[in-house]
């Protein structure tokens, strides 16, 4: 499974970028995409789900 983390601090931003990964069709096979707002809680989170991708 591919693990795509956003990270911004813009709810509006972070969820439209979320919807357009979900519904785009751009990776084939599953991922998952989360969102977060702050970069504390970011590090940590890279740390134990350790994604194949981060845009921040």
């Amino acid at each position: 499974m591919f693990k795509i983390l956003l990270i911004d601090r813009c709810h509006f931003t972070r969820t439209g970028f979320e919807a357009w990964l979900n519904h785009s069709g751009l990776f084939p096979g599953h991922y998952v995409v989360t969102g977060l707002n702050n970069l504390f809680l970011a590090r940590e989170h890279i740390l134990q789900w350790k994604p194949e991708l981060v845009i921040a």
